[in-house]
């Protein structure tokens, strides 16, 4: 009996067995049949002979062991990874983000839980820092760490913006240089042309198109130089930069003027004719007149050059006469005196081609009523009709004469001084310094030398770089007029700009005197680099030989001529490329003991004086340069 309750106990015993592992095939089964519902099925094989509808021709890859954890598995991912979609943007997230429920979340340990709510606290925060950001959604991350994120991503943006600007930047820095490149090619090949062209109308036409070219140039070097120091800016100077830009982009205008007029006062900067209005008028009405032979080459420069007369001043005295065959212009105040007055003897510009009594009418009269003098305006020869050195020699009878009998003309003859602008600067120099050895005559109390040439020996010095094509007088057109003066006719004109008519010998002697190393650094800071000096020409030399004579270059006179001279007033301009002149020959006199009175017109220009009193053109800075000229002449 006792066997056979034992045996009893096991069959019941492995009966119970089999219905716990009929149970549990069950339950593989349903979580088979689960994951047969969801968007990845589980991967399925089928034995050999057998069909994959017949469910017992079915065989996991896995046990019920292996499978429940492969399944937590896929029930974790999916619940990350689930995707939902809002306008156009999607985004990705948790059920639980959507109010949705997990109901095998029980399964789940402590672990897997831990990492499954910071993965979903990771993606929230990324939904949450986005635009489109959905509401009701988790706001468990603090404030503080958003913004601080949303602050990085604009530091990174910002510094990408920052990265992609430099590499345009240099892009750009790189095709300009490209672009400079060609237009200096293009210059040189222009500039050929314009020397080998004898005609005038060709020439004015190619004249045209060379300052055009240079006017890109310098816009090009403009652009250039902006790049590269907005390369070296921080973020926030160019941030603030671009604001002003913003505000200021309405105001800008458009500048007609010539590039170097712009830094000059903005009335002589406005009422100023530029050379290009100039020159079209000699190339194309007086060509044409000239062509017909109603007039000579320069009768209509020179009509436009002498301008409206002056008007006339009831408290003058004026008399035309004649110096020894040279006619003259006396102007008297008409107000007695119980001595003898001082004595002016005037020598107008003009290159030696242009200016007379009538151009000048206006600074005479001015000298006359500030300086209470007596003033006498010579009318020299002109040139091409009667070249060099004509004009020096009627200005030295003229002063002789004046010397001699200066006492019947009112005028203590030890109170005479000489001066002129410009080529009248040069003659006035010249004269002062051929007068020196006239031991039987007075001697010449003062001169005054406004913006003078001086020297034909280096036409490379800062001011002659800096301001080659500035307007009234620029590089290339001085020394052309000045050859049309001597009498000269000069093929390459471009070598002569690069002092291929100087020997090195004659180079070596007057660097003393004149070289850019003896002007002031304030000057040459605007200096573009040294430049390329062309090769000796003694066919050039040959031309310019008269050039080099102290007549036509009183800077290259000797010492002992320059010790002797007498006291000076010495005017220079910023914008003329004659600066430099003024300033080597201001040191060589203060060297020798000679007093200068120097005055620099930073706003001033080539011919300036021209514009005192004239109707709608005078500017403060003729007033300025006048009035510095007549104090130094009262004190007299």
């Amino acid at each position: 009996m006792q066997e056979q309750k034992e045996r009893d106990e096991k069959k019941h015993q492995a009966e119970k067995g089999e219905e716990g592992r009929q149970e549990t095939s069950e339950s593989s089964r349903e979580f088979e049949g689960y994951n047969e519902k969801e968007r990845h099925p589980r991967k399925q094989r089928r034995t050999k002979g057998q069909d994959l509808t017949d469910g017992a021709g079915v065989q996991h890859s896995y046990r019920s062991e292996e499978g429940m954890a492969e399944w937590k598995d896929v029930q974790r991912r999916k619940k990350v990874k689930r995707s939902f979609r809002v306008g156009q943007v999607q985004f990705t997230t948790a059920p639980e983000a959507l109010g949705g429920h997990n109901k095998f979340q029980t399964l789940q340990c402590e672990d897997e839980k831990e990492s499954s709510d910071q993965e979903h606290r990771n993606v929230l925060s990324e939904v949450n820092d986005s635009p489109l950001q959905k509401e009701g959604g988790d706001q468990s991350l603090p404030k503080k760490q958003c913004c601080k994120q949303k602050k990085t991503r604009k530091e990174k943006r910002r510094e990408k913006y920052l990265i992609q600007k430099e590499s345009h930047t240099m892009k750009e820095i790189e095709r300009l240089q490209e672009e400079r490149t060609e237009k200096y090619l293009e210059l040189d090949r222009y500039r050929l042309r314009y020397d080998k062209t004898t005609e005038e109308e060709e020439q004015g036409k190619l004249w045209d198109i060379i300052i055009n070219i240079e006017k890109d140039m310098r816009t090009i070097e403009r652009k250039m130089s902006s790049l590269m120091n907005n390369m070296d800016k921080t973020a926030g100077e160019v941030e603030n930069e671009e604001e002003e830009s913003m505000k200021q982009r309405n105001q800008v205008t458009k500048d007609t003027k010539e590039t170097n007029c712009k830094h000059m006062d903005r009335e002589g900067r406005n009422l100023i004719v530029t050379r290009r209005q100039f020159l079209s008028v000699e190339q194309t009405t007086g060509t044409f007149l000239v062509k017909l032979g109603v007039c000579g080459e320069f009768t209509l420069p020179r009509l436009v050059f002498d301008g409206i007369p002056a008007s006339q001043d009831s408290n003058l005295l004026i008399k035309d006469l004649v110096f020894d065959d040279v006619p003259v212009r006396v102007y008297w105040p008409k107000t007695p005196v119980a001595v003898r007055r001082k004595g002016f003897l005037y020598l107008h510009g003009g290159m030696g081609l242009l200016g007379s009594f009538r151009g000048y009418g206006r600074v005479c009269h001015a000298i006359v009523r500030e300086s209470d003098s007596v003033v006498v305006c010579v009318r020299f020869r002109l040139a091409p009709e009667h070249p060099y050195p004509t004009q020096i020699r009627d200005c030295l009878t003229a002063a002789i004469q004046f010397l001699k009998h200066a006492e019947d003309y009112g005028v203590d003859p030890n109170r005479i001084i000489i001066g002129g602008d410009s080529s009248g600067g040069t003659y006035a120099a010249a004269v002062a310094q051929e007068l020196v050895s006239q031991v039987d005559l007075p001697r010449l109390r003062a001169q005054i030398l406004i913006y003078l040439f001086l020297q034909a020996l280096d036409f490379n010095l800062p001011s002659y770089q800096q301001y080659h094509s500035a307007a009234l007088l620029c590089k290339r057109v001085a020394i052309k007029f000045g050859f049309i003066a001597l009498g000269k006719q000069v093929r390459d004109l471009n070598g002569v700009m690069k002092n291929a008519h100087v020997p090195e010998a004659m180079r070596v002697k007057y660097s003393k005197w004149i070289s850019a190393d003896l002007i002031p650094a304030e000057f040459k800071v605007k200096a573009s680099e040294p430049p390329v000096l062309a090769p000796f020409s003694e066919e050039l030399y040959e031309v310019c030989k008269a050039a080099l004579e102290t007549r036509f270059s009183p800077l290259l006179a000797d010492d002992e001529l320059i010790r002797q001279l007498p006291e000076t007033f010495l005017l220079t301009c910023e914008y003329d490329i004659l600066r430099d002149d003024g300033l080597l020959y201001k040191k060589r006199l203060e060297d020798h003991g000679v007093p200068v009175t120097w005055c620099h017109a930073q706003d001033g220009f080539h011919g300036i004086l021209l514009l005192f009193e004239y109707p709608f053109v005078e500017s403060q800075s003729s007033k300025d340069c006048f009035k510095c000229a007549m104090h130094f002449l009262q004190g007299i």
